[in-house]
């Protein structure tokens, strides 16, 4: 659950690391674990993607969570590619944000 869906082992990319970040902060939301139980490869991604548009959903926990995580979320949403161009000043005000945002709760 807390992998990216494209994760690839021989990659450590920066993007997989706020993409569990997102998952953890959606248990800690909840105040529950994720179910990890799953069938198969294919039932594991489609959980992966309900708990995102569950997280990003208002009406799950409240407008303001759901715009943590719809900020978290989105910006996965970019281009891998260009993700991983990023510079490490771009990916601090990427957490900076996503902290600030949290700072409220």
């Amino acid at each position: 659950m807390y992998q990216h869906p494209e994760y690839q082992a021989e990659k450590s990319l920066w993007s997989y690391q706020v993409w569990s970040l997102m998952m953890v902060l959606s248990e800690i939301a909840e105040w529950q674990p994720l179910d990890k139980a799953f069938q198969d490869d294919a039932e594991l991604r489609s959980r992966k993607l309900e708990r995102k548009r569950l997280a990003t959903s208002p009406g799950w926990n409240g407008a303001m969570t759901a715009e943590i995580f719809q900020y978290g979320f989105g910006f996965l949403e970019k281009d891998r590619n260009t993700l991983e161009e990023y510079s490490e000043w771009e990916v601090k005000r990427f957490y900076d944000e996503l902290c600030k945002l949290l700072e409220p709760l």
